[in-house]
């Protein structure tokens, strides 16, 4: 461990000693990664007999996170905090991405960010980031074991199923040696691994199926993208509830032949939320950046304003550039 992070450390435990009521922020829309970092650290600073605010400027993912309720814990989510003395974002690129609360004047600057997201600026006071991670809650877990923080089966669990979720059950190509000692490490404190990929990764709804049906039937191509939209109407004939696509990005992903899948899903209020994923070569996050969104060089989103058909050319066009130049 280098001194910088030694540093960093130390500042984010001090903070969290001197704090009484903590609040805890994930990003807009949030994933299972989002999720299991805000309950993992949540129920570990509970133990420690802090107050902890859950703040979730969404609703929650219909599927692909662990309910604490299926696990015996009552955690009840907000969309905004009553006042607090310390502020964590976990899992958040940009502030922007905590939603519309730390737009508001006066609130002031986050005092910790935890993020693995190579886009992400440092917003914070203390920013505790590391783009090799391929999951925050892996962060969230070696920050846990190196201020001794509480750790419990729970708190495990809920860690373990962030990174079941931003490493796709171990599948993507960040996936490195230390996610699977972390993940090691909270299977010895009781997380079932077999349990997190079947019930969190793998289950889906009959909804969920049928919106899949929707995206699947309307699948096109131009060169090595491959590419498909979901939209309002989709979501209704269907029945799912959520606003995300249910984890038909990353099926698409694996389908041979192409560099790049994009998934355009249309949102509320004229806004329309795109997915990229790449083979290694194709750099989505800088293709992402571009559209005021951000992620991972394999894995990238944005929340794009306009008619969904502007939207789908523009992306294209700036995707189909990206790819070209990765295959000279």
């Amino acid at each position: 461990m280098n001194q910088d992070k030694n540093n960093v450390l130390t500042e984010i435990s001090k903070i969290i000693e001197n704090a009484t009521n903590i609040a805890l922020f994930c990003h807009i829309r949030p994933d299972g990664d989002a999720i299991g970092s805000m309950l993992g650290l949540g129920w570990s600073l509970e133990e420690m007999g802090k107050k902890v605010q859950y703040v979730c400027p969404d609703e929650l993912p219909v599927q692909g996170w662990l309910n604490p309720q299926t696990i015996g814990k009552n955690t009840r989510f907000v969309k905004a905090p009553e006042p607090y003395d310390c502020s964590i974002l976990l899992d958040v690129s940009t502030l922007s991405r905590a939603g519309y609360f730390f737009e508001q004047p006066n609130i002031g600057q986050p005092d910790i960010c935890i993020d693995h997201h190579v886009s992400n600026s440092g917003d914070a006071k203390i920013n505790l980031i590391d783009p090799s991670a391929p999951a925050t809650a892996i962060i969230v877990a070696h920050l846990i074991e190196e201020l001794n923080f509480p750790m419990n089966k729970e708190i495990a669990e809920a860690l373990l199923s962030g990174i079941i979720m931003d490493t796709q059950g171990f599948s993507t190509s960040n996936t490195n040696p230390d996610s699977l000692r972390v993940t090691a490490k909270l299977m010895e404190q009781g997380a079932d691994l077999y349990w997190g990929i079947q019930n969190i990764l793998k289950a889906h709804s009959l909804e969920a199926a049928k919106y899949w049906h929707c995206g699947l039937s309307k699948l096109e191509t131009r060169g090595k993208i491959l590419w498909t939209v979901l939209t309002d109407t989709d979501r209704e004939r269907s029945g799912y509830t959520g606003r995300d696509d249910a984890g038909l990005i990353d099926y698409l992903a694996s389908t041979e032949g192409f560099l790049a899948t994009v998934l355009f899903n249309e949102q509320i209020d004229g806004r329309v939320k795109i997915s990229w994923r790449s083979r290694p070569g194709v750099n989505v996050a800088a293709i992402a950046e571009e559209f005021g969104g951000g992620g991972h060089r394999q894995a990238a989103g944005a929340d794009v304003s306009g008619p969904i058909g502007d939207v789908i050319e523009r992306v294209l066009a700036r995707t189909e550039n990206g790819v070209q130049s990765a295959e000279q």
